[in-house]
């Protein structure tokens, strides 16, 4: 959605912030930036920083956009190194409720891309795993819940009150909210490219109230009591009813 603003570029994740290697490859194809060019940037850069700062005005440049954003959701784990070199990064955390985040988190990585084909892997994820890595999530950002660069956004607001929840969100980054975002799944282009993000197809559709509360079909009861168990702390403070 935010990609749509006619002052946005956010294209595919591009996992720069977090602590594995740059894979120029996978940011050619994502991106269409010159693979000769990340690969200068990547020798001769003195950090990943300016890396990531090459590979933001290229993006832009080619956009014709002004701000970039990027939507790597690992990145609230790193939120001090990202202020560290941006000290003016806007940081947006959508938050969910957490049963609808471990039924999701159970299927991932549920696709992947075979011959250009996006198809379904099968997988299925450990509970336990899947409650860690949403209260892994919530503990990192909270470090940093009062810092003035960083705000919440709650996944079923986007859905049921969109209007007022974008235009919270453009406040924030300091853009006008633009009626065009509400139809972003219109907007054809290679940054809405389903096989770059097979992951999350829903992204590039039309805002559904499907998957809210999705969690009450395809957990068991003993799954759902074990997530809020374990989650309820933060759920409460949220304002979900357990």
């Amino acid at each position: 959605m935010l990609d749509t603003h006619s002052l946005l570029a956010c294209g595919p994740e591009t996992l720069l912030f977090l602590p594995i290697p740059t894979k120029v490859d996978d940011l050619h194809r994502k991106f269409e930036i010159p693979l000769k060019d990340l690969r200068s940037w990547k020798r001769l850069g003195e950090s990943r920083a300016e890396f990531a700062i090459r590979l933001q005005e290229a993006y832009l440049s080619l956009r014709e956009r002004n701000i970039w954003g990027d939507k790597t959701s690992r990145n609230i784990h790193r939120l001090k190194q990202i202020w560290r070199h941006f000290p003016n990064a806007k940081i947006i955390h959508v938050v969910r409720d957490a049963r609808d985040v471990v039924r999701s988190l159970k299927t991932h990585r549920k696709r992947k891309v075979v011959e250009g084909q996006v198809v379904p892997t099968g997988w299925i994820q450990p509970l336990d795993d899947c409650i860690g890595r949403w209260l892994r999530a919530m503990q990192d950002a909270w470090s940093f819940r009062d810092h003035s660069n960083y705000i919440e956004m709650k996944y079923e607001d986007l859905i049921f009150n969109t209007v007022p929840t974008l235009t919270k969100v453009c406040c924030h980054i300091g853009v006008y909210f633009e009626e065009q975002m509400l139809e972003f799944h219109t907007v054809k282009g290679r940054s809405r490219d389903a096989a770059l993000f097979p992951q999350n197809i829903e992204a590039i559709q039309p805002l559904s109230t499907t998957s809210v509360g999705k969690w009450k079909e395809e957990l068991t009861n003993e799954e759902a009591e074990e997530v809020m168990r374990r989650t309820q702390n933060y759920m409460i403070q949220l304002g979900y009813e357990l």
